[in-house]
């Protein structure tokens, strides 16, 4: 389990590190060509939303394989220990259905997003969609080694 989470959390910053690089490159290149030659690209601004949606969803598994995000961590640490590893066994199965759900709907949208395009790169818009569930699934490896932890006693599923 340590390996594929340790993987998929590579493959995800890497990923990432792309995505940002082409955004970053492709917004300098839009500004460029709209104020400087006067003649705006008519592709860039799609292509640097879908890797923004990318970076959204792949930075918040990130995030949750961090404990990154916002929680109510001093109440949850007032409870007696066989309290606190219950409720953070709760939280991690509410996030870990919310993805399920996520990773459903997603596959679903991504499958009827076959035959679209976009309207200015023409790529389909498949890889648009699914980003969601391939996120979803990210967020689902991520949980179930936290998960695995708080029920092993490992950290009591904090880092």
């Amino acid at each position: 389990m340590k390996r594929l989470i340790h993987w998929t959390q590579l493959l995800a910053e890497n990923l990432i590190m792309v995505l940002v690089l082409v955004l970053v490159t492709l917004t300098i290149v839009q500004v460029f060509f709209r104020y400087v030659i006067s003649n705006p690209l008519s592709w860039s601004e799609e292509v640097t939303r879908y890797c923004l949606i990318w970076i959204v969803l792949l930075g918040t598994g990130l995030g949750l394989n961090h404990q990154g995000h916002l929680g109510f961590d001093s109440l949850v640490c007032l409870l007696p220990r066989r309290s606190r590893k219950i409720a953070i066994l709760f939280k991690y199965i509410l996030i870990a259905v919310a993805a399920f759900f996520l990773l459903i709907v997603g596959t679903m949208y991504a499958l009827k997003a076959r035959g679209t395009t976009s309207p200015a790169v023409g790529m389909s818009n498949v890889f648009v969609f699914a980003a969601l569930p391939i996120s979803a699934a990210t967020w689902l490896i991520f949980i179930a080694g936290q998960m695995a932890d708080v029920i092993m006693d490992r950290n009591q599923g904090e880092k």
